[in-house]
């Protein structure tokens, strides 16, 4: 579904030091959502594609009690994360991102339509990989949650054969395919996962090979 944004005029752009306050804020309610996800909780993922020349994390894994709570997050918090792009209008970013959310309020986007429309109209600030339910994540089709669950079977390979001896097991770390990803992740393999998905998990493959 195309997203139409209501606002046509220009935006002014928010003042420097009202925009460092916003991201300080955000950053505050990001801390407080990087934490382990419990059962029915909410995920976003995404990456700041500028991070490496702006100073800021490749990626971010963040967790919400319920859809509401993520939703308001990417209203009111989102764009204020990664680091700005000094050509870019933060106002005008920030008003897409909130009708963003009020299309995903309304029923009138899916998660997945939601990513897309962030993507589409805040590129030059980050890339919507995933958002879903914990529960989706350990066993949906989407592609994040395959490649989350391959790279986790593939790091716990080169554990167990690092364990055994295998020096150049880590090597081998991210050379998986996706069949490694298809099943849902087991009860054995929960608490594991579970731990592993703080922040911007180390196991998640970029793409198979």
């Amino acid at each position: 579904m195309h997203l139409v944004l209501r606002h046509h005029e220009p935006i002014p752009d928010i003042p420097d030091a009202e925009a460092d306050a916003r991201a300080t804020m955000a950053r505050e309610h990001a801390a407080g959502a990087t934490r382990e996800p419990e059962a029915g909780a909410w995920g976003i993922a995404f990456d700041s594609d500028d991070a490496a020349v702006y100073g800021g994390d490749t990626g971010t894994l963040l967790w919400f009690g319920t859809r509401a709570a993520l939703v308001d997050f990417i209203e009111r918090w989102l764009v204020y994360l990664p680091p700005r792009p000094m050509e870019d209008n933060l106002a005008a970013a920030a008003a897409s991102a909130a009708e963003v959310a009020r299309s995903m309020r309304a029923g009138t986007l899916t998660d997945d339509e939601a990513g897309s429309a962030l993507n589409r109209d805040l590129g030059r600030f980050l890339a919507v990989e995933w958002i879903g339910t914990f529960e989706s994540l350990c066993g949906g089709r989407h592609d994040y949650a395959v490649r989350a669950r391959a790279g986790f079977r593939g790091h716990q390979k080169a554990a167990e054969r690092t364990a055994a001896g295998d020096s150049d097991a880590w090597a081998y770390a991210y050379d998986v395919d996706r069949e490694l990803g298809e099943p849902a992740i087991s009860p054995e393999e929960l608490g594991v996962f579970r731990a592993g998905l703080v922040g911007h998990p180390a196991f998640v493959v970029d793409e198979f090979f």
